[in-house]
């Protein structure tokens, strides 16, 4: 290992090795190097993630030159020092849609045999040509001309299914990845309202306090909701089953007469 500074005339004086690598440093940059192998020079960066050591290629020798090389190299040892791993962010921009869709399917191991099927039944009959695409290439343009096209042929509700599930396999994705590095943009599978499923209308909650205190003229004025009535409401056919429940006991016992609550 040798250190010296990185200019066009001194890599192209580096001798290749009979055999294995050699590493050289920059002495300009600290964790910008040199990887001389047999046949080829790369650059690389090289530093510190989380407490451990990470290389990451920047490119061949003979297509950089050490100044552009440097300024990579600098960009990548900064995205190691907050922590992100630039091998991982290069994996990740490479992912395709049908690996992507497979790591999900082995991270959620618990999802029933039918939900998987619905997922690449999806997969494959409405997203088959992007299941080699890479996933961070996908862009929300592309998600919504898509939808607007599977609604057209197959109907709103089929689209909708079927951006739901590639919005769960994409989030779910970025989630794993550290959504803050790049390649990933939990966003831009965050569809337009239409594509989402219709909110249902709020429930109504009981009849106490329904209507306005003048709304009846008939002496419903000043009238305020009573909770123990509404609780004995809530108990009337109950109540009502109870009874002829009994009357009609009592009168199969020879038509004795019925005394509610009474034990037959």
């Amino acid at each position: 290992m040798s250190n010296l500074r990185f200019t066009k005339h001194a890599v192209e004086a580096i001798q290749r090795p009979a055999s294995g690598q050699v590493i050289y440093r920059d002495t300009q940059l600290r964790g910008f190097g040199l990887r001389v192998g047999t046949k080829s020079k790369v650059y690389i960066a090289e530093g510190q993630v989380n407490g451990r050591t990470c290389r990451t290629s920047i490119g061949r020798a003979d297509v950089f030159c050490p100044d552009v090389a440097r300024k990579l190299a600098l960009a990548a040892l900064s995205e190691m020092a907050m922590g992100r791993n630039p091998n991982e962010v290069k994996r990740r921009e490479k992912l395709t849609l049908e690996q992507a869709f497979e790591v999900f399917f082995k991270a959620r191991d618990s999802l029933a045999p039918q939900t998987v099927d619905h997922y690449r039944r999806a997969m494959n009959l409405y997203l088959f040509d992007w299941r080699s695409k890479p996933l961070a290439e996908i862009t929300r343009q592309m998600v919504l001309v898509r939808h607007q096209r599977i609604a057209k042929q197959h109907g709103k509700a089929t689209a909708n299914n079927a951006m739901r599930q590639l919005r769960s396999v994409y989030n779910f994705t970025a989630a794993a990845h550290d959504e803050d590095a790049r390649g990933f943009d939990q966003d831009r599978c965050r569809l337009l309202p239409q594509v989402e499923p219709p909110r249902r209308r709020a429930r109504r909650q009981g009849r106490p306090g329904r209507y306005p205190a003048d709304a009846d003229p008939g002496g419903a004025a000043g009238h305020q909701s009573d909770p123990t009535e509404h609780h004995r409401d809530r108990h009337r056919p109950r109540r009502h089953l109870r009874n002829l429940l009994a009357a009609v006991l009592a009168h199969g016992d020879g038509g004795g007469r019925f005394r509610p609550g009474a034990k037959t």
